[in-house]
């Protein structure tokens, strides 16, 4: 685990979750921190209504009304249900997990999943759900949202932000960088808007990887699934 880019993902995973309740004083929802990572990518999979049963090396993680792929090895899952749990993984993993177990304690009350691997990935992930207006398009919706964490921590930088195709629907996209003590993080974000509701997947690694990091990314994202 790289001290730098390692210690820039907690600090981003504890300032985007912060963000989050700030930006709920906002007409539109708040933010979600996330981080992927991938070392070999799956056999290509094709989303549809139905979820897939097994993905080779991948394994099925479990939110608050919510699910995701990720590689096998990590930690994490429902920050409400397993608090304790994830709390004492955390605290167990020694020095450099300082920032885990500070973005646990202080979540809030919208954070609906919670994960992280940061020997191999250097990686965190996180779903917050929020309420917007429901005639807002998705569109309008990221540039208020990039705008309001942009304000909120004049440390990040706007990389890029619009809409993308994910299992063919269009959702926001915006990618964000945080520059801390020599090291830059980047987060991909995912804003899934349905009606009044928006739900908000978030990944953040070391920015030099990436190129690496990125089709597991894309890969996780198509997994997503929203319970009813």
């Amino acid at each position: 685990m790289r001290a730098g880019p390692a210690r820039a993902v907690l600090v981003l995973g504890a300032a985007i979750l912060s963000a989050c309740s700030s930006i709920n004083s906002l007409p539109m929802p708040q933010g979600t921190l996330i981080y992927s990572t991938p070392n070999v990518l799956p056999p290509a999979w094709t989303p549809t209504t139905a979820a897939p049963t097994s993905i080779p090396g991948w394994q099925l993680y479990h939110g608050v009304d919510v699910e995701l792929w990720l590689p096998v090895g990590f930690v994490g899952g429902d920050p409400v249900g397993q608090i304790e749990e994830l709390l004492g993984l955390a605290r167990a993993a020694g020095p450099g997990y300082e920032g885990i177990v500070q973005a646990l304690e202080e979540r809030p009350d919208n954070l609906r999943f919670y994960s992280w691997e940061l020997e191999t990935y250097e990686t965190v992930v996180g779903v917050t759900r929020h309420d917007a207006p429901a005639e807002m398009a998705v569109e309008t919706y990221v540039g208020e949202w990039v705008s309001a964490v942009v304000q909120e921590f004049p440390g990040f930088n706007a990389v890029s932000q619009g809409t993308a195709q994910v299992g063919g629907r269009t959702v926001g996209r915006a990618v964000l960088d945080l520059t801390q003590q020599g090291a830059v993080t980047r987060q991909i974000s995912y804003l899934f808007k349905d009606g009044a509701a928006v739900s908000v997947l978030g990944y953040a690694f070391p920015a030099d990887r990436y190129s690496e990091l990125l089709p597991m990314v894309e890969f996780s994202v198509l997994t997503f699934q929203e319970m009813p």
